[in-house]
């Protein structure tokens, strides 16, 4: 989900927005410095990934964020915990706003711009 965050990243900018986006590639061991060394600058974190909502990376976070009292807006961009149906990625991807588009407008969103 990196490349998709990194071009709804270049919208947000288009915007006058700067947003980070920070490539976790596992989930277990979180990286927490470096979450929180960046979580610490801002007020608003979304989380993005493909796989369901509870109990991934972004619930992780959530309970990182938690135990070091970190207080900020978060928002999880992730699959519905139901079952998916079979289809090519793409196609899923575009359902379920796992794309830069999808992102953008989720962003758009939660930072309340028109």
């Amino acid at each position: 989900m990196v490349y998709p965050s990194f071009l709804a990243a270049e919208k947000l900018a288009s915007l006058g927005i700067e947003a980070a986006v920070l490539n976790s590639r596992f989930v277990k061991p979180l990286d927490k410095k470096l979450i929180f060394k960046l979580a610490s600058k801002i007020k608003k974190v979304i989380t993005i990934e493909e796989n369901v909502r509870q109990g991934g990376f972004g619930s992780a976070v959530l309970e990182f964020f938690q135990e070091t009292n970190l207080i900020l807006e978060i928002r999880n961009l992730a699959l519905p915990d139901q079952f998916i149906e079979h289809g090519h990625p793409s196609l899923l991807r575009e359902k379920y706003n796992l794309t830069a588009d999808g992102i953008f407008k989720f962003a758009k969103n939660f930072l309340q711009i028109e």
